[in-house]
């Protein structure tokens, strides 16, 4: 049985793709991708499985439990097991990132999960949600970096240069950031090599 990853840059995007998935006949929908980290015990680099994933409107969507035991194997144990919060938007003030700990008891955050296991649930298809952890719950991430992305994940450079024109002062920040996501790509690129051992067990 083959898996099926949604990796998009913005819910609508998610969402889209992964109702096109469901309606070609994919026999299940994994979210795979990047998040922000809600706990300290998480750094960039971190990989999430989601145990459940908590939508921005406070509905819970469980994980399929033996897809989750399957990947955890094939990362070698080396995930964190917790539930994964959905925001409309990022999160990126550590402020909001910690309020939102405490409100949904999440240790990651993304814009993506929810969306795509809402699909899954509507098709009555597997889900899963294996997310690696960009930014700490301490990190700010500065806006500069928020309006360089655009609707579809990618990075918009003409944006990020006016963006540091205008807002001098998020350079240390975007500075930090660039090294965290040198880090968690790194480890997406390593998950990504996993290929079929991504796929739901039999």
């Amino acid at each position: 049985m083959a898996a099926y990853a949604i990796a998009t840059g913005a819910g609508c995007h998610a969402a889209r793709a992964a109702a096109e998935l469901a309606a070609a006949g994919a026999p299940a929908l994994l979210s795979i991708g990047l998040a922000g980290g809600l706990a300290v015990e998480l750094a960039a680099g971190a990989a999430v499985l989601a145990s459940e994933v908590i939508a921005s409107d406070g509905e819970r969507f469980a994980c399929d439990p033996a897809w989750r035991r399957s990947l955890g194997a094939a990362l070698g144990g080396r995930a964190c097991e917790a539930p994964l919060a959905g925001a409309d938007r990022p999160v990126a003030e550590p402020a909001a990132k910690r309020a939102l700990a405490v409100q949904s008891g999440a240790f990651a955050v993304d814009t993506e999960s929810h969306h795509v296991a809402r699909v899954a649930v509507e098709s009555g298809l597997r889900f899963a949600a294996l997310r690696i952890v960009i930014d700490g719950v301490d990190d700010r991430v500065p806006q500069t970096a928020l309006s360089a992305y655009g609707a579809d994940g990618r990075v918009r450079f003409r944006a990020l240069v006016s963006g540091l024109v205008a807002r001098p002062l998020d350079l240390p920040a975007l500075l930090r950031l660039g090294r965290r996501s040198r880090l968690a790509l790194a480890r997406l690129s390593g998950v990504g090599r996993l290929g079929v051992r991504l796929g739901p067990p039999l």
